[in-house]
């Protein structure tokens, strides 16, 4: 009886302490499952083979190891978007990368300064208020906040988007540093980035014309509309420097009326190669304000960016981005779940303005999103001779003059079935007007592009 007891006793202690040292991390998982099914034209081509009906999912589960408020580590993974029926499901080695890493990451904070880091694979993007940025990647890095006092932090990283370690001076780095200002109804936020890209570094990620299915298109929005692979290949500068400065901010000492703007300025210079200015500095403002009522939110946005004079050697007075994006609209730019057309994804070169009624609900659980937004190039004309087409010609956006310009209508309602499940219903239509007289015969592009899908999405 004696060593039943004794055993038990033993027994109890190696449980007990096991599950201690089980206790130390505590995991939580959260996800998504997203599936949707879609009839949608987003190619300008009038004969462009692709499909106009898609039946896709994903899936991103995350998963968070925490020790406690000062240490956690998250590793998340993607798989998808994965087409019905096709071979798009490979694992590991697949070319068809239908399974990635998605974040990969450690959150800790520096003993006794109350610094936050968080380093490795995760989201990096320029502060915003409104609807664009002109850095918004997944990329490798280091990450940093500190609260100063109750009104004022700082807050900024270092990030490698971009590396092939084939060879030296073949990296992009990005710097990014921001002073977040808020008060009672207001908050503003100066920030700047800097970016070094190797002297391969260009050449050897840009070696196909744009919008050839590439993440790495995101590089093309740093050069001149017609700078081709082979100038990249022999630029001149042992490091192509990109600078940019802004300041963004929102006010709603109103409420329930709230206005944000943003305003950049940024510049990027490869060199001179044979007579030719590969460089690309800009500017662009937006707004938006909205006046949130019970049963909807009526808004407006508006911008203007600069754009390219006539003279195709002296470089671009495009705004420069490294995977900027923009979601002002739900299917020209990237506010829709997926299918879009791109239009806007980089507002530069473009104006536009854009009304909006969101969350109209009359009905529980149930909402809609209304939007009308019309938009216009401001390149200069002469300029769609070196451009060549309108599409194609730059990483997610068409290069638009100042004679040519498009509207867009979307229209979404959102079922809330439970807590966790939700389907969307997304309609988009864009019309555009490109100038005959200035791109020649239109026979090969289309006027119109239209999308319509349902979406169901399994939040956990």
């Amino acid at each position: 009886m004696r060593k039943a007891v004794t055993l038990l006793l033993a027994a109890g202690i190696l449980l007990g302490a096991a599950a201690g040292n089980a206790g130390a991390v505590e995991l939580r998982t959260s996800g998504t499952y997203e599936f949707g099914w879609s009839w949608s034209d987003t190619a300008l081509e009038r004969d462009d083979p692709t499909d106009t009906f898609r039946a896709v999912q994903r899936i991103r589960p995350q998963f968070d190891f925490v020790v406690s408020d000062n240490l956690s580590g998250t590793f998340g993974l993607e798989i998808g978007d994965g087409d019905w029926g096709s071979g798009a499901w490979g694992m590991g080695g697949d070319a068809t990368n239908a399974l990635k890493v998605r974040y990969a990451y450690m959150d800790w904070t520096v003993p006794g300064i109350d610094v936050s880091l968080r380093m490795g694979l995760h989201e990096a993007e320029t502060p915003s208020y409104t609807f664009f940025t002109v850095f918004a990647e997944t990329a490798a890095g280091i990450s940093f906040s500190r609260d100063i006092n109750d009104n004022v932090g700082i807050a900024g990283g270092w990030f490698r988007p971009y590396n092939t370690i084939n060879k030296t001076h073949d990296s992009v780095d990005v710097f990014m540093l921001s002073l977040p200002v808020k008060g009672d109804g207001f908050e503003v936020n100066p920030w700047g980035m800097l970016a070094l890209a190797g002297s391969a570094a260009l050449g050897d990620a840009l070696t196909a014309p744009p919008n050839n299915g590439s993440e790495l298109d995101g590089l093309w929005s740093l050069v001149p509309v017609d700078a081709t692979a082979a100038q990249l290949a022999a630029i001149s500068k042992t490091r192509p420097t990109g600078w940019w400065l802004g300041i963004g901010g929102e006010l709603s000492v109103f409420d329930p009326f709230t206005l944000a703007m943003d305003f950049v300025y940024g510049s990027f210079d490869a060199g001179d190669v044979a007579g030719y200015d590969i460089k690309r500095a800009g500017w662009m403002i937006a707004a938006q304000a909205n006046y949130k009522l019970d049963m909807m939110t009526p808004g407006i946005i508006m911008w203007y960016a600069s754009g390219d004079d006539s003279n195709p050697t002296n470089g671009s007075e495009r705004l420069p981005a490294i995977f900027g994006d923009s979601w002002a609209t739900n299917f020209g730019g990237d506010g829709g779940w997926y299918d879009a057309a791109s239009l806007t994804t980089d507002l530069s070169g473009s104006w536009g303005v854009g009304l909006r009624l969101d969350d109209i609900s009359f009905v529980e659980n149930l909402s809609h999103n209304l939007r009308l937004t019309y938009y216009q190039g401001t390149n200069n004309k002469a300029m769609a001779a070196v451009a060549g087409a309108p599409a194609g010609t730059g990483y997610g956006n068409f290069y638009l003059t100042t004679k040519d310009r498009a509207w867009e209508a979307n229209f979404e309602t959102t079922w809330q079935i439970y807590k966790n499940l939700s389907a969307s219903f997304e309609l988009g239509y864009i019309k555009l007007d490109l100038d005959e007289d200035i791109w020649g015969s239109r026979s090969d592009f289309d006027d119109k592009m239209y999308k319509a899908g349902i979406y169901m999405t399994y939040k956990f």
